[in-house]
């Protein structure tokens, strides 16, 4: 099944079942936390600012805004995808967390009605983008809060054997050398981390990410 393929057959039964999809499939809140937990490093980046708002652009399942929204006071999450924010509310709720999701056209050209955020952050999103959109978004998130932080495959980042068919070809594994380069002109820190992969039982496999942060020089 494809990563778009097995998105669809979640939103469905979530529009169907409700936050009851999770008990039905014995998933729990340390399963679900779990996918924040391999991104920690982000987490607590982002926390460690001590914002009052923060912004997810691309929350995917949700997670990770609503473990942000647990020392966070305003947490929003945007997506282009409804069905997503089917699924983000239905997880929000699930595990009791404080975000707040929403469908947007573009997250990073979306006014948000004038708001600004303390922080922007995504996982797993930048390195769909050309060296030249990336320094537009960058730019155009950096008119909307004061830092920008990120996590993304490096170059040495490999998914388990039973993920790899999921994923889009337009993804790109870059050096730390190459974003910083591409983010030249930008104040930037870039750090890797190692996490475990969600795989199938027996695949044991570490990720390589990224966690980078951008601010005005």
């Amino acid at each position: 099944m494809k990563f778009h393929d097995h998105w669809k057959a979640v939103e469905e039964a979530i529009d169907s079942e409700g936050i009851d999809y999770f008990a039905k499939r014995n998933v729990t809140a340390e399963k679900l936390f779990s996918i924040s937990d391999r991104h920690a490093p982000l987490v607590n980046a982002i926390v460690d600012l001590k914002p009052k708002s923060a912004l997810e652009i691309g929350a995917g399942r949700g997670v990770i805004a609503i473990k942000v929204s647990q020392s966070v006071p305003r947490v929003l999450g945007v997506d282009r995808n409804p069905g997503y924010i089917k699924v983000e509310t239905a997880t929000n709720e699930f595990l009791g967390g404080n975000a707040e999701f929403r469908k947007t056209l573009n997250g990073f050209t979306d006014t948000y009605d004038g708001e600004k955020f303390d922080v922007i952050f995504n996982q797993g999103v930048m390195q769909h983008y050309s060296d030249t959109e990336i320094k537009k978004l960058v730019f155009k998130c950096l008119t909307k809060c004061k830092t920008f932080v990120f996590s993304v495959p490096s170059n040495k980042y490999k998914y388990p054997p039973s993920q790899t068919p999921y994923f889009e070809a337009t993804e790109r594994f870059l050096t730390p050398y190459k974003w910083k380069k591409i983010l030249k002109g930008f104040k930037v820190t870039v750090k890797s981390y190692s996490h475990d992969m969600e795989a199938k039982p027996g695949e044991v496999v570490k990720g390589i990410s990224l966690l980078i942060t951008v601010r005005r020089k």
